[in-house]
Order: C-alpha cells, then structure tokens, then sequence
C-alpha cells in the first residue's frame, strides 16, 4: 500500500491491537452488564470509601470540648 513493508506491517499490527481491543472491552462490558459486577463493584467501593477506620474500632466520646 505504502511500498514499504515496515509501515504496512506497522499499520497492520496497529489495526490488530485495535481490533483485539474493542473485542475485549465489549466482551467485558456484556459479562458486567450480565452478571451486574459493576452493581456490586461501584457498592462495595462507596462502602470501603465511606468506611471511616477511627469509628469502628471504638464508640464515639460523648465529651464536648470547650
């Protein structure tokens, strides 16, 4: 196409990759939306996000600081 052949291979692998890409990403959005992994994800991330260490390891002090 280009006459060379380092390009042409070059534009090839590029195409490839590209190809095997949009493949792997579509298949892995149809096992999320099918298995709601990404519902469970995004909940157990706003929990460990949430999750304040200093609360659940001793009651809260009722003692007001002046």
């Amino acid at each position: 196409m280009f006459g060379s052949t380092i390009v042409d291979t070059a534009i090839g692998l590029i195409f490839v990759y590209l190809l095997v890409s949009l493949v792997v990403s579509a298949a892995n959005e149809l096992l999320a939306a099918l298995f709601k992994w990404r519902a469970g994800n995004l909940s157990q991330g706003i929990r460990q996000l949430l999750q304040d260490p200093s609360l659940t390891d001793s009651p809260p002090s009722s003692t007001n600081i002046h």
